[in-house]
């Protein structure tokens, strides 16, 4: 493997990553409100069109990479969404 490519799994591999201190953060708070929705929807987006790239140019590599970001942003989306309603729902009662 040529060292481009392993710098390249680097950095795909760090920005994967470095979505996990905002899921555990978001995690502690128990909140969202503050979050917008339209970055990590537009993430996702980005990572299911990259996706597409990667299965048309034959990466398994990176198929996989995007893959796991697609995960990633999925469950940061849902976090967001599932702290927002559980917050409305709270202010309600």
């Amino acid at each position: 493997m040529s060292w481009p490519v392993l710098l390249g799994l680097l950095a795909t591999g760090l920005v994967e990553g470095s979505y996990l201190p905002q899921l555990w953060r978001l995690h502690q708070l128990k909140h969202a409100d503050e979050f917008s929705l339209l970055f990590p929807l537009l993430n996702l987006i980005g990572r299911l069109a990259g996706l597409s790239a990667a299965i048309l140019q034959h990466s398994t590599v990176f198929s996989g990479f995007f893959l796991v970001g697609i995960v990633v942003r999925a469950l940061l989306l849902s976090q967001v969404l599932y702290y927002r309603s559980r917050s409305r729902k709270l202010s309600h009662v």
